[in-house]
Parts: structure tokens; C-alpha cells; sequence
């Protein structure tokens, strides 16, 4: 499914004022789905009757009418944006590398020391269970006693 022709096939009922296919963020190959906007509510009605079950690109669509009030409002998030800036592809290293090297709270250090904590705890208590007696030193000697 491409942008352009799901909008010329749907104009031909009404003006289509929005139109947005869902796409995998990675590959950008659509997801199968996507979601129309008519200027006039009322052929969102026929255009969902009339289709519902219609083969079109080889897939069976299934055509509902959503009212406004359900939608979510991203829903139609980056419909305005040309496919050419759909399709570029995403440099996951680099966004991983931005993610990670930005600066830690502090609440976000403690959470992660607690889990870190409460994992080795769970470890510990396996080893024991297992009949394993095995001392290492791990988290808990390393965070200072409250």
C-alpha cells in the first residue's frame, strides 16, 4: 500500500482530508492497516459499507467507520509528511547511542541499583536453594547500608 494510490482510489467517493498507513518503523513496509479521513462524515458511511470485504491489492480490506470521539489523537500523527521522509530509513546505532549517553537521574540510578539488588538477592537465594554455596561480591556490598 502506497499513500498515493490508496488516496486516488478513495477521492473518487469524496475529498479525502487525511489518509495515513501504518508502517513497520524499521523496514517501513506498511503493517497492513491505515486509516481515511473524508471531509464529509457521511461517506466515511459508504465508502465502509461499499468495502467492507473488497479485495484491493491483493489483501481484504475491512472497512469500519470510527467515530471522532474514539479516535485516538494520534491516530493520524505524521500524515502530512511526504514518503519520501516516510521511507528514509532509520539510524537505529545512532538513536541507540543518543539514548543511552544521555545524562542519568538520580531516581533513575536508585531504581536501577534497586532492581540490580533484587535480582542478585533472587540469585542468591537459587544458589541456596540448589544446595550451591557460593560467595561473590556483587551489588549489595557495593551500595552503602541506609
Amino acid at each position: 500500500f502506497f499513500e498515493k494510490e490508496m488516496k486516488g482510489f478513495f477521492s473518487q467517493f469524496g475529498e479525502v482530508t487525511r489518509l495515513r498507513i501504518s508502517r513497520n518503523k524499521t523496514t517501513k513496509r506498511s503493517k497492513g492497516y491505515g486509516f481515511v479521513e473524508f471531509l464529509i462524515p457521511e461517506v466515511a458511511d459508504v465508502v465502509a459499507e461499499a468495502f467492507n470485504g473488497y479485495m484491493m491489492f491483493g489483501r481484504t480490506l475491512v472497512c469500519r467507520r470510527v467515530p471522532r470521539e474514539k479516535l485516538h489523537k494520534n491516530t493520524f500523527l505524521g500524515w502530512d509528511k511526504p514518503l519520501k521522509e516516510l521511507l528514509k530509513p532509520v539510524d537505529t546505532a545512532k538513536r541507540e547511542k543518543r539514548r543511552r549517553s544521555k545524562p542519568v537521574t538520580k531516581e533513575q540510578h536508585e531504581k536501577r541499583v534497586k532492581t540490580l539488588v533484587q535480582r542478585e538477592r533472587s540469585f542468591r537465594k537459587k544458589l541456596k536453594e540448589a544446595g550451591i554455596e557460593y560467595d561473590f561480591e556483587g551489588y549489595e556490598q557495593q551500595v552503602p547500608a541506609k
